[in-house]
């Protein structure tokens, strides 16, 4: 009886020691793919620090920006990533999800080259547009490479699979898995999945089981940009400088931390509480945060320095304009590390996680390029119109458009948003399926 006991124990020991090295090996996967986005982070983030300094009337370096160059330095990032969408979603069918990562090295080090030794406007602009093709390609790539890891069929077994190379998708699932699990069985599910894939026709963009994710994926996409993240990113320093803050390049340097550790929460709490539920609180955080931005921008009495009040019909009354901008500087704070921080927790990484997950494998390459670009194509129209929409609205009035669109994005999600999580790959293909006995609806 003793040795069952000790027998059993052991067994139990060694299939622990077996799943801990296998969470151990996708850990180890996702954090090396994770370096791409830090890299695309690193390329968003660098204009609002960087316009401080190339926009300075005091600048002694070669180059120097007027308010409208800073506009297109700021935004060609994202022409570039409109460009590398499509071309990253070529590449991970045509190189694999690995081989695509590890190729966009190349415009950004050539792109980071080009903006670090400018000695001219177009040298700045075409370092811009170069990084941010490497940015639309691993907006794209690392998503879908994650979502193909982390559930354990893992690494690229399904790409490896749809190319015919059986033995290198066991070798993938064995490295992921270790050397007791059944690898074969694993194989085997995939293969099963894949035998019902055929060529996209035209007719197959409007079957629910692409058409319905395709719709969310935009959708989500849409919101994600006109919540207006992108212009309080690129111009936080700016806004900071506005509000009376003498250093606004430290000011945007804290908002990145805000948004590092709203990431990193997000990755606790997003498998246990869901993507739907993080979606619209998030969305209704948003929402306040930038309408009581827009109600400081109001009320407060711009720096000496800053220009005058604005001059559009007030909403609020006597009060419009009243408060020195030191007093309330608090609230512009508040606001901008609430709305990041929110931001951080849904709307950064859970888009990109739907439009990894949703998509069946026959068109998650072409859907995901399409998502993609929609997305980096309204990262541009929101960076490039921001400086024109508060010319035509005042700074408040922008702020209180783009929480207009957060409240939007809280309806999007409680109306069509399905819940992924825990759930395969094959059951979310299933659920949008009508054609299959087990579809489930979206609620």
């Amino acid at each position: 009886m003793a040795e069952r006991e000790k027998e059993f124990s052991t067994s139990i020991q060694s299939n622990e020691m077996l799943q801990n090295d296998r969470v151990g090996r996708a850990i180890l996967a996702t954090l090396i793919a994770a370096l791409g986005p830090l890299s695309f982070g690193y390329c968003m983030g660098y204009s609002s620090s960087a316009l401080e300094d190339l926009q300075n009337a005091e600048n002694s370096s070669g180059v120097r920006l007027s308010v409208d160059q800073g506009s297109w330095f700021s935004s060609l990032v994202t022409i570039g990533a409109i460009f590398g969408s499509p071309l990253g979603g070529w590449a991970i069918d045509k190189f694999g999800r690995k081989s695509t990562i590890m190729l966009c090295v190349i415009p950004f080090v050539l792109g980071w080259l080009l903006i670090s030794f400018a000695h001219d406007v177009a040298m700045l602009y075409t370092g811009g547009i170069i990084t941010g093709m490497g940015c639309g390609v691993i907006s794209l790539a690392v998503p879908v490479y994650i979502a193909e890891v982390v559930p354990a069929l893992l690494q690229t077994p399904r790409w490896c699979l749809a190319k015919n190379k059986r033995r290198e998708a066991l070798d993938s699932l064995l490295w992921f898995r270790g050397p007791n699990a059944d690898t074969e069985h694993e194989c085997f599910v995939i293969e099963s999945t894949l035998e019902r894939q055929e060529t996209l026709k035209l007719q197959d963009w409007l079957s629910p089981v692409i058409a319905k994710p395709l719709i969310i994926s935009l959708g989500l996409m849409v919101f994600q940009q006109f919540c207006g993240v992108n212009a309080v990113l690129f111009n936080a320093a700016h806004i900071f400088a506005e509000a009376g803050f003498k250093d606004g390049k430290l000011v945007s340097i804290a908002v990145g931390l805000v948004q590092f550790v709203g990431t990193a929460l997000a990755c606790l709490v997003m498998d246990k509480a869901g993507r739907r539920i993080l979606l619209w609180t998030t969305a209704i955080g948003m929402c306040v945060s930038l309408a009581a931005l827009g109600v400081y921008f109001e009320i407060y009495i711009p720096p000496e320095g800053e220009g005058s009040a604005s001059e559009t019909v007030s909403l609020l009354g006597s009060i419009s304009h009243s408060v020195p901008a030191k007093k309330i500087s608090w609230l512009s704070i508040l606001c901008i590390v609430l709305f990041n921080l929110m931001f951080a927790l849904a709307w950064g990484p859970v888009p990109w996680l739907v439009m990894s997950e949703i998509f069946p494998l026959r068109a998650r390459g072409p859907a995901s390029s399409f998502a993609t670009l929609a997305n980096w194509t309204l990262a541009f129209v929101v960076t490039k119109t921001y400086q024109s929409m508060v010319d035509a609205l005042s700074i408040q009035g922008v702020y209180w458009f783009y929480a207009g669109f957060c409240l939007l994005a809280f309806i999007f999600v409680l109306v069509l948003m399905p819940e992924t999580k825990g759930k395969t790959l094959e059951e979310i293909e299933t659920m949008f399926d009508k054609q299959n006995t087990q579809y489930e609806r979206l609620h």
